[in-house]
């Protein structure tokens, strides 16, 4: 299993060295295009929301991910330093967003596109999002 770990400060230049960091880690799997785009827009949306609502665009916080891959699986925790039990609470009454709406997709798409992700409250009080997205072996070609 290899497993990474990364922590991000709550500014606007993180999402672009999260991807570069989730790419050099993932581009050696060799994934499928459509796995490829699949895995992205998770993490993506994952990441979006901890610097969006969870942290609040504080600088003065940050976002860890926990990254796990293995053959069969990719496993991704990530934290922000908001208040995970209010964001758990809105997360559990959510209704599902009209397709045609700008923002408020990312639940409904994680949800989605993710084979398992379950929201909980981390022991600093932040919001954990943990990912899993299984792998079939016609999507990679190495590991």
């Amino acid at each position: 299993m290899a497993q990474y770990n990364f922590t991000y400060p709550t500014v606007p230049d993180s999402e672009e060295a999260f991807f570069d960091d989730i790419c050099s880690v993932l581009k050696p799997c060799r994934f499928s295009k459509d796995l490829w785009h699949r895995v992205m827009l998770v993490l993506s949306e994952a990441f979006t929301n901890a610097y969006l609502h969870g942290n609040r665009k504080n600088p003065n916080t940050a976002i860890n991910v926990a990254l796990n891959v293995i053959e069969t699986e990719i496993t991704v925790d990530i934290v922000d330093e908001g208040v995970g039990r209010g964001s758990i609470d809105k997360i559990k009454n959510k209704k599902p967003s009209m397709p045609s709406m700008e923002s408020g997709r990312g639940i409904d798409l994680i949800r989605h596109y993710a084979d398992s992700v379950e929201f909980a409250v981390d022991e600093k009080g932040g919001c954990r999002v943990s990912i899993k997205l299984l792998l079939e072996n016609k999507q990679v070609t190495k590991i």
